[in-house]
């Protein structure tokens, strides 16, 4: 499989992404689209979103028909959850034991709740649906004008007619904002720009969620001091138990967030059966931190007073001064578990409980930071996992991937020009922001080879051939699997991903 480059942000990426001048000076308010946040709303987040918003003299606003998009979603979960923890407390109460019920009764109640919840957040505007946009909404959904669509269908003619709930909310922003210039939307897709474009409106300002702070405030990729601040903070939390522990401590848990793509980890885990299904896929424990990148942080952004002279209508609510926030791309290497269930051959129905090490988790963190502490962090997006087998085409990609999981480390400046020079080569690289060396030196093979060396510390990582991949069917020969794989010398490295239990072995070794 082709390694995937990790690209980290460059000044150039931080100013295209700031908002500026006149567009600007318009902006007075920026609304939250329900994708804004793809695996549900994370209340939490949101708060400090709005809070951010505040500092930088913007109204937040969200629609009630998103809140309700929103309530459904969470009604749903609620639903999935209520029909596997039922049958959990079955099997307990047959055993004459105690059973944790679920406060709430009904999936109404699931809603109400969460829109008492919503409506708390300090300095939110819930906007009101109002019923000329809500029918406006349903014609464009029946005539398939403006944001409305067909979607699940096999052609453009079939499917299910879609887009009343946008075009409604969308109406009801444009009517308080008096257009769309005044507005700020946060969204992670084209469709609010589609439909505004297709109601006449120019210059539409969208962000992901993500961008915000670099899109509102002054920025700067990451300090040596800051880096040395995040480092030590992940470090205290490592290794933990993130689930499944009586070990269990909430001051050095890291909250992930929600995990996509972690079922996926588990596909392989039953070959010998089919309809294979993966349930309950967990996080187990953090078990080494492999990388950190994309850094960025500003100082403590906007004096409320300047605030209030920019835009003497926005309601500002600064609560706790902030002296520095930074963003960070985290990866760490995880132990998962999950259920596993299918049928073998017979229609036998089997589960079984599947460990998984080595998984790699891709994590964007916030992260507030006061006195040279770490005061407080938070998931940024959702996060991901990587599974990806140690298996290559082709020499040039192992090497791609362990450029990829070195590029990753702090004060490795351009790693990746110094491997891709040819392998006869002997090189001293002094860490960025450190005392430390990494020494890399060449050694001949028939693939390529490299010894990483930090004081008397060193392994060895070179790309191997698999000779059974290589078969022949009485016609030809070919390979049955990519027949190139990474080995590592020196320490002892997870089946999946070793290229990344490399630069956790790096990581903890630079200051």
């Amino acid at each position: 499989m082709q390694a995937s480059k990790v690209a980290g942000k460059s000044e150039e990426t931080l100013q295209a992404r700031k908002i500026e001048g006149e567009t600007r000076r318009k902006l007075k308010a920026a609304v939250f689209d329900a994708n804004s946040y793809q695996s549900g709303p994370d209340l939490g987040n949101l708060a400090a979103n709005v809070e951010r918003l505040q500092r930088a003299g913007l109204q937040a606003w969200v629609s009630e028909a998103v809140v309700l998009e929103w309530a459904e979603h969470l009604a749903s979960d609620w639903r999935e959850a209520s029909v596997k923890s039922n049958q959990a407390r079955k099997r307990l109460r047959r055993a004459r034991l105690k059973a944790p019920d679920s406060p709430y009764k009904s999936e109404e109640e699931v809603i109400a709740d969460f829109e008492q919840q919503i409506h708390q957040i300090e300095g939110l505007q819930i906007l009101p649906l109002t019923a000329e946009n809500a029918l406006q909404g349903l014609k464009d959904q029946i005539l398939l004008r403006g944001p409305a669509k067909r979607k699940d269908g096999t052609d453009p003619s079939s499917g299910v007619k879609t887009g009343a709930s946008d075009s409604a909310w969308l109406r009801d922003v444009l009517d308080k904002a008096g257009g769309a210039e005044p507005v700020l939307f946060i969204t992670e897709d084209k469709d609010v720009t589609r439909a505004l474009d297709s109601w006449g409106y120019s210059n539409i300002v969208t962000r992901a969620r993500s961008q915000l702070r670099e899109s509102l405030f002054e920025v700067s990729l990451d300090a040596d001091a800051v880096t040395s601040i995040v480092l030590n903070f992940f470090r205290e939390r490592l290794p933990n138990p993130q689930a499944y522990s009586s070990q269990f401590d909430e001051d050095s848990w890291l909250d992930l967030g929600t995990i996509a793509s972690l079922e996926d980890a588990f596909d392989e885990a039953a070959e010998d059966l089919d309809k294979v299904s993966v349930h309950d896929a967990d996080i187990v424990s953090l078990t080494d931190l492999a990388g950190i990148h994309d850094l960025v942080s500003t100082e403590d952004p906007l004096d409320p007073k300047d605030v209030f002279e920019e835009n003497s209508e926005a309601h500002i609510s600064l609560g706790k001064v902030i002296e520095q926030w930074a963003s960070v791309h985290a990866l760490f290497l995880a132990r998962g578990r999950a259920r596993v269930s299918g049928v073998d051959h017979e229609g036998n129905t089997y589960e079984r409980l599947v460990d998984r090490n080595g998984l790699l988790i891709s994590a964007r963190f916030e992260l507030e930071i006061a006195g040279g502490q770490v005061t407080s962090f938070r998931p940024e997006v959702d996060s991901v996992v990587h599974y990806r087998p140690n298996q290559y085409s082709d020499p040039e990609d192992g090497l791609i991937a362990l450029i990829d999981a070195l590029s990753s480390l702090p004060g490795l400046d351009d790693v990746g020009a110094i491997f891709n020079r040819a392998h006869e080569i002997s090189d001293r690289i002094r860490l960025r922001g450190s005392t430390e060396y990494l020494e890399i030196e060449a050694n001949h093979h028939d693939q390529w080879s490299f010894s990483l060396s930090i004081g008397d510390d060193c392994v060895t990582v070179s790309c191997e051939h698999d000779v059974g991949a290589h078969v022949w069917d009485g016609r030809e020969s070919f390979d049955y699997y990519p027949p190139y794989y990474l080995l590592v010398d020196g320490i002892v490295t997870p089946e999946r991903n070793p290229e990344w239990a490399v630069a956790a072995w790096l990581l903890r070794r630079i200051s």
